[in-house]
């Protein structure tokens, strides 16, 4: 009976996966160029977004899919352009630039955690390392740029 059950769940799973499967990407060979490098950089993209993010998360993108009738793509690329222009003319910049720099990696790290590999943990936890000591010289900063007055500096 329980291989009865098993069977179509497994049957939805594969549908499902086919559904949201990533397009079939060529790899390409890094270094080879500025066009070969947007390429590489779009495909690692694609691959990112049709890759699983957990349910929930897989769930909410699956239903923006839906109701907007758009690709991930053109959603990634949307989000990815509004938060562009909010960076270069909004008012909240700041408040953006420290949830990309903190809440990203935050969020990543705890998956790393959690993960059986302790690769992606050495990863993250050097970047949490460079992120304090930069935080820590940017506290500092004022009194830097006393001693080093980088504004008075002329280029020949």
């Amino acid at each position: 009976m329980a291989s009865v059950q098993t069977k179509p769940t497994q049957a939805a799973s594969q549908r499902s996966q086919k559904e949201v499967a990533a397009p079939a990407v060529a790899p390409s060979t890094p270094g080879a160029g500025p066009i070969d490098g947007a390429k590489s950089a779009n495909d690692d993209f694609v691959r990112f977004l049709y890759a699983p993010h957990g349910p929930q998360a897989d769930a909410i993108i699956s239903a923006v899919e839906t109701n907007t009738k758009l690709k991930r793509e053109q959603i990634g690329y949307a989000v990815g352009g509004a938060i562009g222009l909010l960076l270069i003319f909004g008012s909240i910049a700041q408040l953006i630039c420290n949830l990309i720099g903190f809440g990203y990696p935050a969020y990543v790290s705890v998956k790393a955690i959690r993960s059986p590999s302790k690769d992606d943990d050495t990863k993250w936890l050097t970047y949490w390392t460079v992120f304090g000591f930069l935080c820590v010289i940017d506290f500092f900063a004022d009194n830097i740029m006393i001693i080093f007055p980088v504004n008075t500096w002329t280029l020949p």
